[in-house]
C-alpha cells in the first residue's frame, strides 16, 4: 500500500497567500475608469449609490464595450498594487502605520482601479447643497491578514505623490479633514488615493446625503466590497507549483495502488 502523502499542509500555505475568496455572484472589477455614483430616483424620492464603470475597463476579465452600471452589492473592485507607505501624514490616518510599510494603494496617477467619486448624474440646478459622502463603518473579513488592516482615503495631486486631505479613515477619523466626510458638488467627480494596509476582503458602508430643491433632505447608506490581493512572490509561485506536483503524484499513486 501506498504511504499517505500530507498534502493538505500545502493546501493550508496556500491559503494563506490567497486570503479570502469572494462569492463568484459579484463581478470583479480589476482596471479602468470607474466611480462609486450616486443618482437620484425621482419617483422614489431617494438616492441611488452604484458603480459607474467607463468603456474599456475590465470586468472579469475583460473590457467593457460600453458604460455600465452596477449595484453596489454585484461588484467588488480588487486591487493587487502595493507600494511603500512614505506619503507624509499617513501614519495617524492608517493607525500608527510607519513609513516603508507596505500598503495596497489605487484610484489615482497609474494606480489601478483607477477608481474615484462621482455625482456626474446630478443635475445641479436640482440640489440646493452639495452632496456629502461619510464613511460610516468599515468591516474587514475574518482571516487573520485583514482583522487588523486599515482603509483612508486621501486627496493628492495628480501623480498621487503628496496628498493635501485625508478624507477617510476607518483608524482615526479625528485625523480627518471633516471627520470621515467630504462634499462635492452635483454633476462632478473626482479621484482620490484609497489605500489598505492588510490583504483581504473589505466592505466600506458610506452615507450619501444633500438637500433635493423640492424633495427636501436626502440620505440612503450603501456598502461596497473592496478585495485586496498581493502579488505572488517567487516563493509564493514555487509553493503552488510544487503543491500541483504533490497532487498529481499523489493521485498517480492512487491509481497504482
Amino acid at each position: 500500500m501506498k504511504p499517505h502523502i500530507p498534502f493538505f499542509a500545502g493546501i493550508i500555505a496556500a491559503n494563506l497567500f490567497i486570503s479570502a475568496i469572494p462569492a463568484q455572484a459579484q463581478s470583479i472589477y480589476t482596471s479602468g475608469h470607474a466611480d462609486v455614483g450616486v443618482g437620484y430616483d425621482d419617483a422614489a424620492n431617494e438616492f441611488e449609490p452604484h458603480w459607474h464603470l467607463g468603456s474599456g475597463a475590465v470586468v472579469n476579465g475583460s473590457p467593457l464595450l460600453a458604460e455600465e452600471e452596477f449595484e453596489p452589492a454585484d461588484l467588488i473592485a480588487r486591487a493587487t498594487d502595493q507600494t511603500y507607505a512614505t506619503l507624509t501624514g499617513m501614519s495617524s490616518s492608517l493607525g500608527g502605520l510607519a513609513d516603508g510599510s507596505m500598503v495596497f494603494a489605487f484610484g489615482r496617477g497609474s494606480r489601478q482601479p483607477n477608481l474615484g467619486f462621482a455625482t456626474e448624474e446630478l443635475a445641479p440646478a436640482e440640489w440646493s447643497t452639495s452632496i456629502t459622502f461619510t464613511l460610516t463603518s468599515m468591516v474587514r473579513d475574518t482571516t487573520a491578514t485583514a482583522l487588523n488592516g486599515q482603509f483612508a482615503l486621501y486627496e493628492t495631486n495628480s501623480a498621487a505623490t503628496s496628498f493635501t486631505d485625508v478624507l477617510f479613515s476607518s483608524a482615526n477619523p479625528s485625523s480627518t479633514s471633516g471627520t470621515n466626510s467630504f462634499s462635492m458638488a452635483a454633476g462632478f467627480h473626482e479621484h482620490f488615493l484609497f489605500v489598505f494596509t492588510q490583504p483581504g476582503i473589505y466592505d466600506l458602508t458610506f452615507n450619501f446625503s444633500g438637500t433635493h430643491a423640492t424633495d427636501g433632505n436626502i440620505s440612503t447608506n450603501a456598502t461596497f466590497r473592496f478585495h485586496m490581493v498581493p502579488e505572488p512572490t517567487t516563493a509564493t509561485l514555487l509553493l503552488l507549483g510544487g503543491l500541483g506536483a504533490l497532487l498529481a503524484n499523489r493521485r498517480r499513486g492512487e491509481r497504482d495502488s
